[in-house]
């Protein structure tokens, strides 16, 4: 350890003293000023990142214990106040160095700059852990010892006490998205947190706000004025929704497969305000590209999410968009009307032997392929392989035949002139929403999916 990196190492020792007493005892080591300064200069340099969860890994766990301990707003405000009371000992060299001087005067940090860089701490910590190796570095030393240790007072009250931090460091930086940046982070290594998120109609709600805020950023034509950006600056925050955005999504398909009814909501804040982010871009154009590196990439990236909000809106509410084919695909990814829609349109013109271990083309056989004479969709070249793939281990086609020729009965419907021009999709998804067994029923086109993957895969 160079002489520079066991400065660090002492300097983070101090910082870490100083959370670990800030609310139990009365008069902290270091004011909140102090701690902010410090874990300034420990981020700005190289050896924190590296050792995160090995030399500061007591900082990182008292970091986690301070933002995840249920606090009310007013046991917030209450910290804050006492934090700022200097009672620090300047004759003590590492605590003078991180203390404030004349020019740092005007630049005073406050406990919700502090959570802030605590949050982001701990969000790169997470994101050098390898979900399915955790158990592994764990018994090596490497911190957190578990993932149980990361959600100390149970996912409910780890999620409740990251809306309040995000409500309450608002107050710095309205737009910022550290707390639940963090809680998604933990979602990705802590399954049990996901049905949580689904649940929470503030997880939602605080979403929707942050999305508001940020539009409002990229809006400001004074904060380009800046000599310095807040911390975290918009286009910061922006990859951190996307992170918070893919996190949930994540818990919402795990539990009801059906994306945009989960955002219906919330989606009449969320769609204008990434289309007033996306028309807000340009000026920005030089700072966005630090995190995102692709400019060009960003801007579909915004319509691609723009669409998804969009569909999330009721039918009647929905504004005249018009968006590119490749947004529609997609969506209809994460959509299982969508999903349906393309995997019937394949199967139902697909002229080849739908066997599980056939797949023989039409066109190699001296007579025409046979059609189930019950969905009228599936064909087959000889009774044995209808036999097969009725009884299939997998996924017996006996149990989703029925649906499957009233799905395909509904998609040409809309296979008709009167509808050129039109999202054919969405049409249909409207149309299925009335089918009280949907949600169940679709399940049986996965195996659908899953076969024209196959057939796909074996012909390259």
């Amino acid at each position: 350890m160079s002489t520079h990196e066991f400065a660090e190492y002492n300097l983070a020792r101090a910082i870490t003293a100083a959370i670990r007493d800030c609310r139990d005892k009365p008069k902290p080591a270091l004011c909140v000023q102090a701690v902010g300064k410090g874990l300034l200069i420990l981020t700005t340099g190289t050896a924190l990142v590296k050792g995160l969860r090995t030399t500061y890994a007591e900082l990182a766990d008292n970091a986690l214990n301070l933002l995840s301990t249920p606090m009310s707003e007013d046991e917030m405000a209450s910290l804050a106040t006492k934090w700022s009371v200097c009672r620090c000992n300047l004759a003590q060299p590492i605590i003078r160095s991180i203390h404030e001087s004349g020019g740092d005067r005007g630049r005073r940090r406050t406990l919700p700059q502090v959570v802030t860089s605590l949050f982001s701490i701990l969000s790169i910590a997470l994101g050098q852990i390898t979900p399915t190796k955790l158990h592994k570095s764990a018994l090596q030393g490497k911190w957190p010892p578990s993932v149980a240790h990361l959600v100390p007072h149970g996912p409910q009250s780890l999620i409740d006490t990251m809306i309040r931090w995000t409500r309450y460091t608002s107050s710095e930086v309205p737009y910022q998205t550290f707390p639940l940046h963090y809680l998604a982070k933990v979602s990705t290594i802590c399954a049990a947190l996901r049905r949580p998120i689904y649940e929470s109609s503030d997880v939602l709600q605080c979403f929707a706000s942050r999305w508001h805020e940020l539009a409002s950023a990229f809006e400001s034509t004074e904060m380009l004025t800046l000599d310095a950006l807040p911390f975290p600056d918009p286009a910061y925050a922006l990859s951190h929704l996307f992170d918070v955005e893919a996190a949930m999504t994540e818990a919402i398909l795990e539990c009801i497969k059906r994306l945009e009814t989960h955002f219906t909501p919330q989606a009449h804040l969320i769609f204008p305000a990434i289309e007033r982010v996306r028309e807000a871009l340009p000026p920005w154009r030089r700072i966005v590209e630090e995190p995102f590196e692709d400019y060009d990439e960003l801007r579909d990236t915004l319509q691609q999410h723009a669409r998804m909000f969009w569909v999330a809106l009721p039918a009647e509410e929905r504004p005249q968009r018009e968006f590119p084919a490749w947004t529609r695909a997609i969506v209809n990814a994460f959509d299982p009307c969508g999903l349906a829609y393309s995997t019937m349109n394949h199967w139902g013109r697909l002229n080849a032997c739908a066997g599980p271990s056939c797949f023989v083309p039409g066109e190699a056989l001296g007579e025409p392929l046979r059609v189930c004479q019950r969905c009228k969709v599936l064909r087959y070249c000889s009774r044995e392989c209808q036999k097969e793939h009725w009884n299939w281990r997998k996924s017996p086609h006996k149990t989703s035949c029925a649906f499957i020729g009233n799905t395909w009965t509904m998609v040409k419907k809309f296979d008709k002139p009167e509808f050129d021009g039109m999202d054919r999709a969405e049409l249909f998804r409207e149309a299925i929403d009335s089918w009280d067994d949907f949600e169940v029923a679709s399940n049986a086109l996965a195996c659908l999916a899953r076969e024209k993957e196959e057939r796909r895969d074996g012909a390259l």
